[in-house]
This record gives C-alpha cells, structure tokens and sequence, in this order.
C-alpha cells in the first residue's frame, strides 16, 4: 500500500508488516502489483490509514484470512476491506 514517499509492505525477509520507501521498494528485487480502483474522494487516505495500523504485525506464512498476522496478498485485502469495502478484492482472487 502507497502511502507518499514509502510503502506499507508485509515482508517476509523481515517477518513483519513495515514501511520501506518507493525507490528502494522499485530497486530491489521485488514483485509490485499495482491495484488502481477508481477511488471516491478521500478513499485512498483511508487506505493507507487502514494499511498504517497493521505497521508491526507478524508476518503470515500459513495465509489464513484473520488479520493478527499479515501476508503480502493479506495486507491489501483487509486494508481495502475495511477502509473501501466496494474496492475489496474478492477471496477467490487472492491467491
């Protein structure tokens, strides 16, 4: 999840939901998706908020849906899910 200058990720190297910024986020070796609804006004601040509130969280290896611990597809599930529910991505499609 893009929040300005960093992105809100569950990284599995560091075991946990963190913030890294875009540029070292785009240089390294890593897979982006880009999910770009089309966005009512102030939706993408709540977004991002959501996303902000799992910051420290373990990360999930056995990708079960709650969200105590958070796996890559999880984190913008749930962020989606609960700040723009008409945006969340359907469970058939994570995985």
């Amino acid at each position: 999840v893009v929040g300005g200058d960093h992105v809100i990720e569950a990284n599995a190297q560091t075991g946990h939901v963190g913030r890294r910024g875009t540029e070292a986020l785009v240089k390294g070796k890593s897979h982006i998706v880009a999910i770009r609804p089309r966005y009512a006004e102030g939706e993408v601040e709540k977004v991002v908020a959501q996303a902000q509130t799992y910051v420290g969280r373990r990360y999930d290896w056995g990708a079960n849906l709650d969200d105590s611990k958070l796996g890559c597809v999880e984190l913008p599930y749930h962020a989606l899910a609960k700040a723009a529910p008409k945006h969340a991505i359907p469970v058939s499609r994570l995985w």
